[in-house]
């Protein structure tokens, strides 16, 4: 194990390297400072094993199978992992901690058509409370009627009265 005994070391994920990845690692000039199999250093290395990156409030993260480690440096003990996520992560609760998931926000087939139908139905009721809401009923007389012709002349005649 890289100069250690089994005892010395501790494990954080293990995983499969890929071919394409160790070849990767072995064309890069890394390789030449650091031979393989030892320590990997660089960000391409995990490139190669499908790993995703993006940067929150200047802390870089990187995601590689349901993983998500916080990154100072491509470099042996600047990755730390922070937490677990996805379907197998909602598995390993259940089995271990009681927790229930049973896919409720997940509908099948016709089901999520149906769905996403009422949520639309439910969004154009509230749009037309609002406008019920901030509306006015207009009563005018006869005689006010017959004095204004469109309803900017009402309007204009209640700005001069004020």
């Amino acid at each position: 194990m890289n100069g250690f005994d089994p005892d010395e070391v501790k494990a954080t994920k293990i995983m499969r390297v890929t071919e394409r990845a160790e070849r990767a690692y072995r064309r890069g000039k890394k390789s030449k400072e650091r031979p393989w199999p030892r320590y990997v250093y660089g960000k391409k290395f995990f490139e190669h094993l499908g790993a995703s990156f993006r940067t929150i409030k200047g802390q870089e993260e990187m995601l590689l199978c349901n993983v998500v480690y916080e990154v100072d440096e491509y470099v042996p003990c600047s990755m730390r992992r922070v937490r677990d996520i996805g379907q197998q992560v909602l598995d390993e609760l259940e089995a271990t901690a009681g927790i229930e998931y049973h896919g409720e926000d997940t509908w099948p087939g016709p089901e999520i058509h149906l769905i996403t139908a009422l949520g639309m139905s439910l969004v154009r009721c509230q749009q037309i409370e609002d406008y019920i809401a901030n509306s006015f009923l207009l009563g005018i007389s006869k005689k006010q009627k017959s004095q204004y012709t469109t309803i900017n002349d009402l309007r204009d005649g209640w700005k001069k009265r004020l």
